[in-house]
């Protein structure tokens, strides 16, 4: 039963599609910060297995970058945040903290395809953590990474597969995030803006404008026009 929540409540990743430019539909993250309970769409999703090899992945480039880098390394629930805003509440959790002297990385793990939204993924952590650890603020580096790798097919993780994309604090894209966290956790509803694809990604089942994913790659002829 979809239910309202007492406080407005946005996940990160809630916001990365828009931000990346993947999305453009601000009702979709305003409705799930402000309600919970409702009924979400089918997905073929297998979430146990991803979030097998995702634990996975993310434990051997913790184990890499302590037992080999010499990094200090918090790990998932370690790095857990809600930050409070003036209408609600930003929430999250980066993979990995890593630091060492003068130096933090903020590093997401992705076991799938590269994606823009990853990186303002990470661009939102990279916003949230001054204030969280207002140490960081005092440092000569503070950047993120996205890691991208993959266990083969007997779950083995090689880090020498892996795709690691620097993701820098750019003031700019971080000014974006707080636009957008400001627009979920407002009070005033933004209008749908339905298409088949956006709602293909959607999990809002009862959203009264959701469109069918619909064929995108028909023709209509342009008899007479060019």
């Amino acid at each position: 039963m979809t239910i309202e929540r007492r406080e407005p409540y946005c996940w990160v990743t809630w916001l990365t599609r828009l931000l990346s430019g993947d999305a453009v539909c601000r009702w979709a993250p305003w409705f799930r910060t402000h309600f919970q309970g409702y009924v979400k769409a089918p997905s073929t999703f297998n979430l146990v297995k991803w979030k097998g090899e995702h634990a996975d992945v993310v434990q051997a480039v913790a184990d890499d970058l302590e037992d080999h880098q010499g990094w200090l390394v918090q790990r998932e629930s370690q790095n857990k945040f809600r930050m409070q805003g003036e209408h609600g509440v930003l929430s999250g959790q980066p993979d990995l903290v890593a630091a060492k002297p003068g130096r933090v990385r903020v590093i997401d793990v992705k076991t799938g395809k590269p994606r823009d939204s990853d990186q303002w993924q990470v661009e939102i952590y990279l916003a949230v953590l001054p204030y969280t650890r207002p140490e960081v603020r005092a440092i000569d580096e503070f950047m993120g990474e996205v890691y991208y790798l993959k266990p083969d097919d007997k779950g083995r993780v090689d880090l020498k597969n892996a795709t690691i994309v620097p993701v820098p604090a750019d003031e700019s894209m971080i000014a974006r995030v707080w636009r957008e966290a400001q627009s979920a956790t407002d009070d005033d509803e933004p209008p749908k803006t339905p298409s088949p694809n956006e709602c293909s990604w959607c999990d809002i089942q009862e959203c009264p404008a959701r469109m069918a994913d619909e064929k995108q790659d028909d023709v209509v002829s342009a008899e007479g026009a060019f």
